[in-house]
């Protein structure tokens, strides 16, 4: 099996405006990337992850990690909210960094290896589209930069045995691992750039809790704001076992619970608010709601569909496919019987013909036989392989079936077997026939009588 040399970083929770903490598993031990590295001495190398940043590959953007502070002002189309994105060509890649603090870096067991778990910070100001595809997904995978100090190849494996963490990128779609040391030039022009970030999201995090000390704690927009986490399909999916015939389409987890929006059979939308997700659902509770989809372009204004509209096209479309479906199953059923039933008639067809092939062959073997005929306990157990089926699916490469040509074979074997067996009891009778009678024959002519005591028993019919 082919290894990558990658682990996954799993967002955790939004702890304010700007800030997603975040857990990745990094490195492991082993060989890893199909066998080409071998990353050693994890435990005394891995505390160098501290407080390194986290970068991020997106497919579309070439080779260039970084490039200034560009970005591009824009709005979210789900909640209408702006926000500047930096997705441009020449933006820069740092989005976040592993904590600093080394009770947040540990070694765990994971699928019989030691793997470097981290936690940290992605900072949403600097990774919008980032964290969208994180709040979906629930998780991406990552890739470590390391600077290698020391190593040596080894049966055609790079191993490394002191290196120094530099940073962790999350891997876009199609994005393969860096070649360890690649990025070391381009991380160190980015310190700079990385000390000023993380200077930046700290005061933006501090007007943001000065601004709700000052704010009342009843600002429903605010609120809106922060501290919520749309579920990840993973979560979803064991979400959908409480829900029974409504399908789960998403959920997010805020401050006052849970809000899953469902759909029914017939296209209905409705939500059900949860405490947590291990409550008990009570269909009940299920509040129904006209869920609107929103279809916006540049340039032009936005415009909001229901979704039981956009449902009912699509279903009775699905109402047509649905009988044309069950037509085809009734017919299939129907065609599957009459196979069923040829079938058995044939194989009971073969059947009687195996056995009357098996009794007309004896027959004729035995027709011009006055004395010695083959018994029928000769074909006794082939009778009884003929009973259980055995020569039913005899087919050639044309599937014609030769099982009455094959039993017909075996039976002229058996027939065979058995006059060969009587043909030599027959010999070995008349082999003792002529030994008596030629004894008995000299005995009467009187030949070889010596005069010893031996040829006067003989004389008298008294042998030893």
């Amino acid at each position: 099996m082919t290894e990558k040399m990658t682990g996954e970083l799993r967002v955790l929770q939004q702890l304010n405006k700007y800030e997603f903490a975040f857990e990745a598993d990094i490195l492991r031990t082993g060989p890893v990337q199909g066998g080409r590295w071998e990353f050693r001495n994890l435990e005394k190398n891995y505390r160098s992850f501290r407080g390194q940043p986290v970068l991020v590959a997106y497919t579309n953007f070439g080779n260039k990690v970084g490039d200034g502070h560009n970005s591009t002002d824009k709005v979210d189309p789900e909640t209408g909210e702006p926000y500047r994105s930096f997705t441009a060509p020449t933006a820069e890649r740092i989005v976040g960094m592993i904590s600093a603090d080394e009770s947040d870096l540990t070694l765990v067991e994971r699928e019989n290896q030691l793997w470097l778990r981290v936690k940290g910070k992605i900072w949403a100001e600097y990774a919008h589209e980032l964290i969208q595809h994180l709040t979906l997904t629930g998780s991406m995978s990552v890739s470590v930069e390391v600077m290698v100090e020391e190593g040596f190849v080894e049966n055609g494996v790079e191993i490394y045995e002191v290196w120094n963490g530099i940073g962790l990128t999350v891997l876009g779609d199609d994005v393969a691992p860096a070649v360890p040391t690649a990025n070391i030039r381009a991380l160190a022009a980015m310190q700079d750039e990385f000390e000023e970030m993380k200077l930046r999201v700290a005061s933006l995090v501090k007007e943001e809790t000065e601004a709700e000390t000052v704010e009342p704690q009843n600002n429903s927009e605010k609120k809106g704001m922060t501290k919520h986490m749309r579920l990840s399909k993973q979560q979803l999916r064991e979400l959908q076992a409480k829900f029974g015939e409504y399908t789960v389409l998403a959920a997010e987890q805020g401050e006052n619970g849970v809000v899953v929006c469902l759909m029914g059979k017939s296209g209905e939308t409705a939500i059900y608010l949860m405490a947590s997700l291990d409550e008990a659902v009570y269909p009940e509770k299920v509040q129904a709601v006209n869920a609107q989809a929103h279809f916006c372009s540049e340039g032009c204004e936005d415009v909001l569909v229901d979704a039981c509209d956009m449902v009912e096209t699509m279903t009775a479309s699905v109402r047509e496919m649905s009988a044309k479906l069950e037509t085809a199953e009734k017919n299939l059923n129907a065609a599957n019987a009459t196979v069923e039933q040829m079938v058995n008639a044939e194989n009971a067809r073969r059947l009687a013909a195996a056995k009357k092939t098996a009794k007309d062959t004896l027959d004729r073997f035995n027709a011009n036989r006055e004395d010695g005929k083959v018994n029928e306990d000769a074909i006794k157990a082939l009778c009884a392989e003929i009973e259980e089926g055995k020569f039913t699916a005899c087919e050639d490469e044309n599937h014609a079936w030769i099982g009455d040509k094959t039993v017909e074979e075996k039976v002229l074997s058996l027939c065979a077997t058995a006059v060969m067996e009587m043909d030599k009891k027959h010999a070995e009778m008349r082999a003792a026939a002529d030994k008596n009678t030629f004894v008995w024959e000299k005995l009467a002519s009187g030949e070889g009588d010596d005069g010893s005591v031996e040829a006067l028993l003989a004389r008298k019919g008294i042998t030893g």
